[in-house]
């Protein structure tokens, strides 16, 4: 990741915190991630993160999906035909878990935007190198708020 994304991710997850409420800020002011964990957890486990829409109505939807990190961005990889798709068109706001069980944890949430199909290319060439599969869609994340978390048993 750049010196920039670096900056930007660490102002990120310290605002984050500082707007949070009083058990947040204990819970993952406490056990938090570094830069290096954060990253590496989104490289290592993000072909299974748990991915959380809602549409027009606030009829909430989860589903487990892909998110790739790449060059200090994070995209999230779908099926054009898919719910969390539309709703995502509907209502640009996401929650996404990315984990390693109990024992590394990144909560983001943030708005998306979708890539039209040349931008997307390359996103999905790279998908399908690390994951073996290839979506139809991608949106690129814009995060609003992250909390990591490291168990102190891991």
């Amino acid at each position: 990741m750049s010196e920039k994304g670096r900056e930007r991710l660490a102002r990120l997850m310290e605002q984050s915190l500082a707007g949070a409420g009083q058990h947040t800020r204990r819970i993952f002011g406490e056990h938090r991630l570094s830069l290096e964990e954060v990253e590496q957890l989104l490289l290592s486990r993000g072909d299974r993160a748990v991915i959380a829409t809602a549409d027009l109505r606030a009829r909430p939807h989860a589903s487990v999906g892909s998110v790739l990190w790449l060059d200090g961005l994070l995209y999230l990889l779908g099926k054009r035909d898919s719910r969390r798709h539309r709703n995502l068109l509907e209502n640009p706001r996401v929650a996404i878990v990315v984990m390693e069980g109990w024992k590394r944890q990144a909560l983001i949430e943030g708005d998306v935007r979708p890539l039209d199909e040349r931008d997307a290319k390359a996103i999905l060439d790279e998908e399908e190198r690390r994951y073996g599969w290839r979506d139809d869609a991608v949106f690129v994340v814009e995060p609003r708020k992250i909390f990591t978390y490291r168990s102190p048993r891991a």
